[in-house]
Parts: C-alpha cells; structure tokens; sequence
C-alpha cells in the first residue's frame, strides 16, 4: 500500500530540499524549487483527473510507474523529483486511456505479462509491448495539453526516449521468432 498524494507535503519536501541546497559551497543558480511547486500543482490536477475516473493514485518505493488495469491503480515512486512524478504520472494515465477495451480494441487491457513464458519471448509480443509503450506517452502528452498542464516538453521528450530505450533494446533482445506450425 503506498501513500496517496498530499499538495502540502510535496510542497513541504521541495522546500527542504531547495533549502539544503542552498547550503551548498556553490548553491544552484536556477531553481529546482520553481520547477518542483508548477510539478506539484500539475500532479494535483492530474490526481484530481484520474480520481473523477474512479484511478487511485498512490506513491510507493519503486521505480518509475505502474498501472493496474484491474484494480484501476497507478504507483508512482515517491523516490523521484515531482518533474518526473508528474511525467510518468501521465504515462500511467496514457495507459488507462488505452486500456479501456469499450473505447480502443487495438490495446484493449493492455498487453499480457507473464502468462506464457514462451509467448513473452516472441519478437511479436515484445513489439506489441514497445507500441503500446509508445502510444501510452502519447496519450499522455495529449493528456497534458488537453488539462493545459505547464510541464517541460524538453524534459517530457528525454523522460519519454529514456523509458522507450529500455523497450527498444529488450525488444530487440534475447527474443525468438514464432516457430511455423506444419
């Protein structure tokens, strides 16, 4: 079970942390406290978003995200900056927007995981992972814009290439081709 969001605490964190910063020999010249408080109210809209959509949002010791079509769940590590919170928080978005099997019948409930050992090695499946990977990103830039989100498209671009290389090349790696039937 992870903590759900709280507007004060985030803030709260920030500041101690722009205060410790400036503590150091040579403190930052720009700001990761500006950049932390417009994350901070970003991911409260974003909360607010997901919880008229029946999603709990919680943050826990992980990495990245996750979301949990199911229970209609998004985990969120507690552990990174509110700028990539914000970020994967509207990856995790994406992903619910295309799992709603009603609304979309190409990722409808997204893609299976781990059921057949032998089917998650197919270059087939990994592909159809790494597209719904990408198309997750996407619905969750268009997300953004459509809440008019004040976020880093720079930042949203490296988070987003960052994330996909690790498909990209588990994809391309350690995959089988399917075996013809005779």
């Amino acid at each position: 079970m992870g903590t759900a969001f709280n507007e004060d605490i985030w803030r709260a964190r920030a500041w101690a942390r722009y205060t410790k910063s400036q503590l150091a020999p040579s403190p930052p010249v720009n700001s990761q406290w500006a950049k932390d408080l417009i994350s901070i109210l970003n991911i409260s809209n974003l909360v607010k978003w997901c919880t008229t959509r029946g999603i709990k949002v919680q943050f826990n010791k992980m990495e990245n995200g996750q979301y949990d079509s199911i229970l209609k769940t998004i985990s969120i590590s507690c552990q990174a900056f509110p700028t990539k919170q914000l970020l994967y928080l509207l990856h995790e978005c994406g992903h619910h927007l295309i799992a709603a099997k009603e609304k979309n019948d190409r990722f409808s409930m997204g893609y299976g995981r781990g059921e057949d050992p032998e089917v998650n090695k197919l270059l087939i499946h990994r592909m159809a992972i790494l597209e719904e990977e990408c198309e997750a990103w996407e619905r969750g830039r268009r997300l953004a814009k459509r809440l008019k989100l004040n976020i880093s498209w720079e930042d949203f671009n490296l988070l987003r290439l960052d994330c996909l290389k690790t498909y990209v090349l588990w994809t391309a790696s350690g995959y089988r081709a399917r075996t013809k039937k005779k």
